[in-house]
């Protein structure tokens, strides 16, 4: 419940005005919810994450965008050099990981630029990688992939399995389809969200612009 409650906060952008009201009323209703005498906290029942938000997540100035990328750490992610095990917190410094461009910005406008084109700096098109991988990051993911692949020597199945930690079809990246792999991806991060936040996921009604659960 308390896992849930922080989730909701975090991805839901709760805490992203003024924190003293919500953050009293948190307490109290928080405990009366976990000692089952009371509903789920305005914090829980409030939260919602529409998938098109993904689309302007593209700072750290967002809670969501480092929850998201917190939650890509937590659920698995296995860095593109350092392909022994999960990243996990304790190595994070050691081997200087952060948010890396998936498809680079300069790839995207020059192959990819357009009125409808995802935006190339959304969360969508970033993951936690070290500096190590990330300095392979240039071109085409379709150029880069073998390379990292051949450094870590692994067959290219397996670097797959390991590309596919992080929510990423790599079918998409080796074909350098940059739409296709910002539509599926953004799917399954929406799915890693509403699992974070214990909510269904929220279908945007095309007709008349209503959000339904």
């Amino acid at each position: 419940m308390i896992t849930q409650w922080y989730w909701c906060g975090v991805l839901g952008e709760m805490y992203g005005g003024s924190t003293e009201t919500r953050f009293t009323r948190d307490v109290e209703q928080l405990v009366a919810w976990v000692r089952r005498e009371g509903p789920a906290p305005e914090t829980v029942t409030d939260a919602y994450f529409f998938p098109e938000r993904l689309d302007t997540l593209t700072t750290r100035n967002s809670a969501a965008y480092k929850g998201i990328y917190a939650l890509l750490i937590k659920q698995g992610a296995v860095d593109w050099h350092y392909t022994g095990a999960p990243l996990k917190p304790s190595l994070m410094d050691e081997y200087g990981v952060d948010v890396r461009h998936i498809f680079p910005r300069a790839w995207v406008r020059r192959n990819r630029d357009g009125a409808k084109i995802p935006p190339a700096n959304s969360i969508v098109n970033k993951t936690p990688l070290s500096l190590r991988a990330a300095q392979a990051l240039t071109g085409a993911p379709g150029s880069y992939l073998d390379s990292l692949a051949a450094a870590s020597d692994m067959r290219r199945e397996w670097f797959d399995d390991v590309i596919a930690t992080h929510l990423i079809d790599p079918y998409f990246l080796r074909n350098n389809d940059y739409e296709a792999f910002y539509a599926a991806r953004a799917k399954q991060l929406e799915d890693m969200v509403y699992a974070a936040m214990g909510k269904r996921t929220i279908l945007r009604d095309m007709t008349d612009g209503k959000a339904v659960k």
